[in-house]
């Protein structure tokens, strides 16, 4: 959460809202939510979700024509 909008309360509330949602749901196609909290020194929210290795998705779309997937590519 970037720190403009870590101090308006709305925002905090729907981060934190993620986050319980997010560590209730269980499904092999949904990255695991490994831990969640503020650091400290900057009071920077922030969540910790499992690595899955492959394409970055910046990096799939700067190589598709106006980036754009296909449903083929968006539903692989």
């Amino acid at each position: 959460l970037n720190l403009q909008n870590a101090r308006d309360p709305a925002t905090q509330r729907r981060f934190d809202r993620e986050g319980e949602i997010l560590a209730r749901l269980n499904h092999p196609n949904i990255v695991r939510l490994l831990g969640r909290g503020v650091d400290e020194p900057t009071g920077r929210a922030y969540l910790a979700l499992e690595f899955v290795p492959g394409q970055d998705l910046s990096n799939l779309l700067q190589r598709c024509q106006d980036h754009r997937l296909s449903v083929d590519e968006a539903v692989f």
